[in-house]
């Protein structure tokens, strides 16, 4: 199937775990038995974030990412194709939790943070046709020194995984769907939930006669789901623990547009919106990306 999308979850082509604290594989260059990728990304989330949805509290979001990965794959191996490794490094900073409006007046419920990531990561393809493709992803996450009470935060994940389907509808249009679960993560009583999300988007790739470089789209949306939730300590003491109760849900729409530099190097931007939804950390994101294979 031709490389026609942007998106995270390309399995074997652009695989890459929950959360988007580290880069993943190129975007409009296919990857080759034998070939290397390299990519770094910088997100930002930004908007509001959401202390508990009970108390209807909402402050500034501030929330950046940039990561560094490389990746190898080594082609068919035994009953799977593209199987795919990769390895990741992520710096992420999360401004102050700040509200106004609160029983106890103005306060700062969490600091600002900085913290590092490192991620493996790896994917295969169970199902590789000319027109579509099925495949699978597990990744794992440490974390160095993040505070994973603060809500407004960097998604993490110790361990994750998920599923991917790809259909070439036409020579120029893709579509994509998958499913992934995330363990959250947990450190001296403090906790980030375990999540259940899903994507789904349409791939478009630019016709030739419209610009000179191969460039493509996917648009497409995404949802999160908290499969547990946990009660905030520090949002307890203002608002009681029926209050302060922490479990994410969000609908997002996402807009993903690539230009192939050459056939080794692309771009990518991105923009996701919250739809809907609860206990968001943020509510809007920008990316851009740089990608480069070699084979």
């Amino acid at each position: 199937m031709r490389a026609l999308a942007p998106l995270a979850l390309a399995l074997g082509l652009c695989a890459a775990a929950s959360g988007r604290a580290a880069a993943s594989p190129p975007v409009g260059v296919a990857l080759v038995p034998d070939g290397w990728d390299w990519g770094t990304e910088l997100t930002v989330g930004y908007g509001d974030f959401e202390a508990a949805s009970a108390t209807g509290a909402t402050g500034s979001a501030a929330v950046r990412e940039l990561g560094l990965g490389a990746g190898y794959c080594l082609g068919d191996v035994g009953p799977v194709s593209q199987l795919y490794l990769r390895l990741e490094g992520g710096y992420v900073s999360a401004a102050e939790e700040t509200l106004e409006a609160t029983p106890i007046g103005t306060y700062t419920f969490h600091a600002a943070d900085r913290a590092g990531l490192v991620r493996a990561h790896a994917s295969a393809r169970l199902l590789d046709q000319a027109d579509h493709h099925f495949g699978v992803w597990l990744a794992a996450t440490a974390p160095l020194d993040l505070d994973v009470a603060k809500l407004s935060h960097a998604r993490l994940h110790y361990a994750a995984g998920g599923v991917e389907l790809g259909v070439a509808l036409a020579p120029a249009v893709g579509w994509r769907a998958g499913l992934e679960v995330g363990s959250g993560a947990y450190r001296k009583g403090a906790q980030q939930n375990p999540m259940l999300g899903a994507r789904t988007a349409l791939e478009l790739t630019t016709p030739e006669w419209l610009v000179p470089w191969q460039s493509g789209l996917a648009l497409g949306l995404r949802f999160e789901a908290d499969l547990v939730g946990h009660v905030d300590r520090q949002y307890a003491a203002a608002w009681g623990d029926e209050l302060a109760r922490v479990q994410g849900l969000g609908a997002w729409l996402e807009l993903r547009p690539y230009f192939r530099l050459t056939d080794h190097a692309a771009v990518e931007l991105g923009y996701a919106h919250r739809l809907a939804g609860r206990n968001a950390s943020h509510t809007r994101e920008l990316s851009v990306a740089v990608r480069g294979a070699y084979f």
